[in-house]
């Protein structure tokens, strides 16, 4: 990981990471990921449903008003919500589709 923060420091500015355990590293990882793969086409879900399963990592993602600071929205870990429905077309020509729960 200190190989790719280098490419993105100047030199002057880097500092190079070390880390205790291999837990701190994983999470460094996962957070320098996080930075790298912004706005690449729906990653972020990706992990977020694979992280969901162990859980150390798994997150109850809330949606907040800009306004009010009021809670619009809850997606809890391991939700079904995470999937997304199958279009009724598809389960017409492959009636072996199992829909996915909402």
């Amino acid at each position: 990981m200190n190989q790719l923060r280098q490419k993105r420091f100047k030199p002057v500015d880097y500092v190079s990471l070390t880390y205790i355990n291999d837990a701190d590293a994983l999470s460094a990882v996962l957070l320098e990921r996080r930075r790298e793969l912004f706005l690449r086409g729906g990653l972020r879900t990706f992990d977020l449903k694979r992280l969901n399963q162990e859980s150390a990592f798994a997150r109850t993602l809330q949606r907040t008003s800009d306004v009010t600071s009021n809670v619009l929205a809850t997606l809890p870990a391991g939700s079904p919500r995470y999937l997304l429905p199958f279009e009724p077309k598809m389960i017409a020509n492959n009636p072996a589709i199992i829909q996915n729960q909402r």
